[in-house]
C-alpha cells in the first residue's frame, strides 16, 4: 500500500512552547518587522530570540 500525505520533516521537533505577551503596539511593530523580513511571526520571533541568547553566550556573564 502507498502511503500519501504530507513527507516527513527533517527539521529537529519543536515540541517547547514560551507564551509571551506583547502589547497591541508591540505586536503590530514585531509583526511588520516579520512581515519586511520574510518571515512568519514565530520564525522571526525564534531566530532573533537565538541569535540574542547566542550573542550574550558568548559575552559571558555581566560584571
Amino acid at each position: 500500500m502507498v502511503r500519501t500525505g504530507r513527507p516527513k520533516s527533517t527539521e529537529p521537533k519543536r515540541d517547547s512552547v514560551v507564551p509571551v505577551r506583547f502589547t497591541a503596539d508591540e505586536h503590530a511593530e514585531v509583526s511588520a518587522a516579520a512581515d519586511a523580513a520574510g518571515l512568519p511571526l514565530s520564525a522571526y520571533v525564534r531566530g532573533r530570540v537565538l541569535a540574542s541568547a547566542r550573542r550574550a553566550r558568548k559575552r559571558g556573564p555581566e560584571s
